[in-house]
């Protein structure tokens, strides 16, 4: 009778007969460090839009007591869940608080309960794995201030058009200055 992967810190103890039963005890061994385990879960809430155009990674951002100490990229072959040991308490003996977060996810609004992250399908936004994050390639169908973008274009071609008139014009007289002293 064995007992596998007991945790780091635990001593193991195997008590007891094939025949009476065995019971296995894990103590912890003097100042080892007691962890905790924050298991968490992503899920998407993504209504018409497509499983393939889901991101294929997040960022998932741990802090202890407010302060940033681990991101963990997290995909669909993990099934959108984390489970990561920590230490329960500080070098001072206090227990440690810790939150989640992720890197913003695009098209999608963020909810945070505890350890787990929903993510809404809305449109917009940018980070990573998805639509405007590392790896995608750009919109190219976008539309949006077509006006605005064609007012500017064709005032900088008038603009520049201007400029080079007034160049033009300069350097003629310049010519006909030279020109000038020339013949008298």
């Amino acid at each position: 009778m064995d007992e596998f992967d007991v945790d780091f810190g635990y001593i193991k103890s195997i008590a007891g007969s094939a025949t009476g039963g065995f019971v296995i005890t894990n103590t912890r061994a003097p100042g080892a460090p007691e962890k905790i385990i924050l298991d968490g879960n992503k899920t998407w809430e993504h209504g018409n839009n497509p499983d393939d155009k889901l991101p294929k990674f997040i960022e998932l951002r741990i802090s202890a007591n407010g302060r940033f100490i681990l991101q963990k990229r997290v995909t669909a072959a993990d099934h959108w869940n984390w489970n990561i040991k920590l230490d329960k308490y500080d070098a001072n003996g206090k227990e440690i608080v810790y939150t989640v977060d992720e890197t913003p996810v695009a098209g999608y609004a963020k909810t945070v309960k505890g350890f787990d992250i929903t993510n809404t399908y809305s449109s917009g936004g940018a980070g990573p794995g998805g639509p405007g994050g590392p790896g995608s390639t750009p919109k190219t169908d976008d539309t949006n201030n077509l006006t605005l973008w064609l007012s500017l274009m064709g005032i900088g071609a008038i603009g520049l058009t201007a400029i080079m008139m007034i160049l033009a014009r300069r350097k003629r007289h310049e010519r006909e200055k030279i020109m000038g002293r020339r013949i008298h």
